[in-house]
Parts: C-alpha cells; sequence; structure tokens
C-alpha cells in the first residue's frame, strides 16, 4: 500500500507531498491540474523511462519517492531479501527516483541503496500497478505469473523460506570463495618464503661476512 508520495521539481510540480490512507483514495481537478504529472511521476517508481524533460524548469534534478507499506504484501519480502533489500524489521519499503536536468541521468533507489533500472523495474512493478484504458501491466510480467500460481497453491510462505535458503546458500559461498582465496595467498607466500630461503641458503652466508665485504670493499676505493 502507498502511504506517502513526495514530489520534488518534477515536471510543473515545485513540491508535493500527498499522504495516502486504507481503501479508496481520490485525486480530482480540472484539465490541465497535474493529475497526469502525478501519474508519471509513479511510473517513474515503476522504473519507467525518465529524461531531463521531466526536470522543472530551472532546478537542477527531479526527485520522487514514494513509501510504501508491506504489510499487506508480504509475499515481496523473498524479492527484496534476493537483491538484499530487506531487513527483518522493515515494515516499509521506500523507492527513489532522481534525474539530472544536466546529465539525464537518473538514479534510483529502494530502502537508500542505490539499485539498476531492471531491480527498481521488479520491485517498483510489485509495488504500483498503473490501470489505463486497455491497461493492467502487471499482467504481462511473468513473475506476476508466478505469484499468481503461487497464492492460488498455497505456496508463498514456502517460497519465503526458499529465498531465505537461498540467500544463506550464496553467503556460504562467498565465504568458502574467501577462504579459496586466502588459502592460495598463503600458499604462494609460502613458495616464495621458500624460493628466498633456498638462495641464502646456496649463498652460504657466514657470520661475519658482510662487515669482511664492506672493508674489502673500502681498501678497493
Amino acid at each position: 500500500m502507498l502511504l506517502e508520495l513526495n514530489i520534488r521539481d518534477f515536471a510543473i510540480i515545485d513540491r508535493l507531498s500527498l499522504r495516502l490512507e486504507a481503501g479508496f483514495n481520490v485525486l480530482t481537478g480540472e484539465t490541465g491540474a497535474g493529475k497526469s504529472i502525478i501519474i508519471d511521476a509513479l511510473g517513474s517508481l515503476r522504473g519507467e523511462r525518465v529524461d531531463p524533460t521531466f526536470v522543472r524548469a530551472g532546478s537542477e534534478r527531479a526527485r520522487v519517492e514514494g513509501v510504501f507499506s508491506i504489510a499487506d504484501c508480504r509475499d515481496i519480502i523473498p524479492l527484496l531479501a534476493e537483491y538484499g533489500l530487506w531487513e527483518d524489521d522493515d515494515e516499509q519499503v521506500i523507492l527513489t527516483r532522481e534525474v539530472s536536468a544536466e546529465s539525464g541521468r537518473s538514479v534510483a533507489r529502494i530502502n537508500g541503496r542505490a539499485v539498476n533500472a531492471s531491480v527498481l523495474r521488479e520491485v517498483g512493478g510489485r509495488l504500483v500497478d498503473i490501470h489505463g484504458q486497455h491497461e493492467g501491466l502487471s499482467l504481462f510480467n511473468t513473475r506476476t505469473h508466478g505469484d499468481m500460481l503461487d497464492r492460488y497453491g498455497g505456496l508463498v510462505p514456502l517460497r519465503g523460506q526458499v529465498a531465505e535458503k537461498v540467500t544463506e546458500l550464496r553467503r556460504v559461498r562467498d565465504e568458502l570463495s574467501a577462504l579459496r582465496k586466502a588459502a592460495a595467498s598463503r600458499a604462494e607466500r609460502i613458495e616464495e618464503l621458500r624460493f628466498l630461503l633456498e638462495d641464502v641458503g646456496q649463498a652460504k652466508l657466514r657470520p661475519g661476512e658482510e662487515a669482511e665485504l664492506l672493508q674489502e670493499r673500502t681498501l678497493v676505493q
């Protein structure tokens, strides 16, 4: 559920903060009041394309932020966990999108962490669905098909458990990789020290030899 929408320097909007309640919320206004701009702002949180034309004239960048409650959308937790975007005590998801007027570069964040456009589309598409004439955008998403099947089969809790195991497996694999690299580094160091030790042994150095050599060099000079 969308709890709050904050828009700054987006199209003709200077600053706008909307707080929404549970149930049916209606935004009304005459033509040109900016209703479609709010829809465009929501679309940006879905990962839809944004460019410098969305930045309000005279501003450096446009910014859109949406605060969502996941109390009624717990099945998104495995997806967030998959990308390392969820903590155990999180009850909200914050999507942020910024676009620069100068470079046109767009930056997306989820819960304060920078993500690429594909991740924003995947997560944002689960939290925001825009319906217009002949539109049902989420129905074209193959992941939505899987969600529907999981819900129908009562498998959402099991899917969450699988996601947790996958996260744990990746962590263990990362640790194993780090241990293997450390072992390889130690082996290289041991080989290096063994080589140096052989060199020292072949040199057959004697106690006091350095002083003798220095004395000889002094005599030669």
